[in-house]
């Protein structure tokens, strides 16, 4: 029930990234003055007024529900979840049905499709505000509002995690109760474990006798979706978080490349050190979780 390997390795990578980015910026008072408490940037370019997060508008109020939406669709337990509700009535007895609830439902793999394409289009606003910014202010890019929009969705995003994990701590917890592999306060549940995999079985190899599980990756279900669907939204999907991996890079570039805003020169405005700081972190983050995405989940569940 972890999100899939591309999600780790770019989405999940790049909200870190992103966060880390934007606090060591955040915290460059002496440089751009600000207060960090009320998540102040300092001035904007050009004396464009105050650069601070959340201010009482509707715009930030969405940058923050696209991050949320974005890191929230990209847990398995939460679009498996919202799969079976839409998805087709469960084969199993009534009254297991009703126990249950829609855990024993087969899910809807367009739904599960649909989600993972709502995510990754929710990626794109820092991608949107970067280009925007660094075609409009590019010598004082370190300066922008790319800071304090880019913080609304990055802290968003920081919530649909959290909202994310507790899902999946709650549908895991479930699913071990009715297999009977922990404690039931239902007295109804049989713990049937054979009953619980079934549900969850995807395919099954005669030569070497593995079952594959799943329960919220499109990609579990390939096999019974069209193929065309399937290829246009992964292909489209990848192409979106790849961007938004681009764009932490990209963000941590440019505040390096304009650190000295005050100085005339260009070569005079860049930074090394905190340049090299930038980017090493985004090549550090994004090896790490492409590593762990590599590798399997201890758990069944």
């Amino acid at each position: 029930m972890r999100p899939s390997p591309i999600n780790i390795s770019l989405l999940h990578s790049s909200g870190l990234i992103l966060l880390f980015t934007l606090v060591i910026r955040l915290e460059a008072t002496d440089q751009f003055g600000g207060y960090p408490a009320n998540l102040d940037f300092g001035v904007k370019g050009y004396g464009d007024g105050d650069n601070i997060a959340f201010g009482v508008n509707f715009a930030s109020f969405g940058h923050c529900v696209q991050g949320a939406i974005a890191s929230f669709l990209s847990y398995p337990a939460v679009t498996g979840a919202i799969a079976r509700v839409c998805g087709s009535q469960s084969t199993e007895s009534d009254d297991r049905r009703e126990k249950s609830s829609f855990l024993f439902k087969r899910p809807s793999v367009y739904v599960l499709l649909l989600c993972q394409l709502i995510s990754a289009c929710m990626t794109v606003y820092p991608s949107y505000s970067l280009i925007k910014r660094a075609t409009r202010d590019l010598e004082e890019f370190s300066r922008t509002s790319h800071l304090n929009n880019t913080a609304e969705w990055v802290l968003g995003y920081v919530l649909g995690v959290g909202v994310g994990w507790l899902m999946t701590i709650l549908v895991q917890k479930r699913f071990l109760r009715l297999a009977g592999l922990a404690g039931s306060e239902d007295d109804n549940d049989n713990g049937e474990l054979s009953q619980v995999l079934a549900v969850l079985s995807i395919s099954e190899s005669a030569l070497e006798g593995n079952i594959d599980y799943g329960f919220g990756k499109s990609s579990e279900y390939k096999a019974v979706a069209s193929s065309t669907v399937y290829s246009v939204i992964s292909i489209l999907s990848t192409a979106l978080i790849l961007l938004v991996n681009i764009t932490s890079l990209m963000t941590g570039l440019l505040i390096g490349l304009t650190w000295n805003f005050a100085e005339v020169a260009v070569k005079d405005k860049i930074d090394l050190d905190i340049t090299s700081v930038f980017v090493g972190v985004w090549f550090g983050v994004t090896a790490v979780f492409t590593w762990f995405a590599s590798k399997k989940w201890p758990f069944r569940f």
